[in-house]
């Protein structure tokens, strides 16, 4: 994470420009909106695919998204009968989806669910991913660094932006880039910040779920190239 020279401390701060909108993304996705709905009509959330590869934004970033659409109009909104289960992860996740991104309130059935797309909550959601567009080589050059210290394997771009950092990976990469807390590199990367750090990566400050992946309960702690693009954020790199 070249762009920053130097750090003031060791304590994790958030950035305070992250989460703010700039006039020029907002227009950029406003631009795609009004041309989507121009026939009059809402936006719904089965258009949101559509959106994305209007604006330009690289897979990796949106492709758990468009599974979790994929599996509402799929498996639940085509299958009126099935009755809403908290601990089903694939439901769980994708009422998560829905929430972030559409106009439905609290939902207790799927009979609740409306799934046309609130705008202010696309704003807010798609501006995130409008920055990881905007900073998609700086965020695989780094990503790169943090996965070739933790494998011994030489791996493609495609493995590159696949790959999902472990807790036993993260240790091998504080060892390996002199991230350790007592090192004399300039940047301290101790257990309580590591977990802080992970802990921004998973929601918004509203709270909201930030990665849709199905399979993140299965797998456990791991950073995704979509959690390590948010971490990035938080940590001040897209400012200005």
């Amino acid at each position: 994470m070249a762009r920053r020279s130097s750090k003031k401390s060791s304590l994790f701060s958030k950035s305070e420009q992250y989460e703010r909108v700039p006039s020029e993304i907002e227009d950029e996705i406003l631009e795609i909106y009004t041309k989507l709905t121009e026939k009059g009509e809402d936006l719904y959330l089965s258009d949101l695919p559509e959106l994305f590869e209007s604006l330009r934004i690289p897979n990796c970033f949106v492709e758990e998204i468009n599974q979790c659409i994929s599996y509402y109009y799929k498996f639940m909104r085509s299958k009126p009968q099935l009755k809403f289960d908290s601990t089903n992860a694939k439901q769980y996740t994708t009422i998560n989806l829905i929430h972030a991104y559409c106009v439905t309130g609290t939902v207790k059935s799927l009979e609740d669910i409306l799934d046309i797309v609130d705008i202010d909550k696309l704003i807010r959601n798609v501006a995130r991913l409008v920055k990881f567009r905007d900073n998609y080589k700086h965020i695989v050059d780094s990503f790169r660094l943090f996965v070739a210290s933790a494998s011994s394997k030489t791996l493609t771009d495609s493995e590159v932006i696949n790959y999902k950092l472990t807790l036993p990976d993260l240790k091998q990469v504080k060892t390996e880039l002199n991230l350790d807390q007592d090192s004399s590199a300039g940047y301290s990367l101790s257990d309580s910040l590591l977990i802080d750090m992970l802990s921004c990566c998973a929601t918004s400050s509203k709270g909201e779920l930030l990665n849709f992946d199905f399979n993140k309960p299965k797998n456990g702690t791991c950073i995704t190239i979509k959690d390590f693009a948010e971490i990035l954020g938080n940590l001040g790199e897209y400012d200005e």
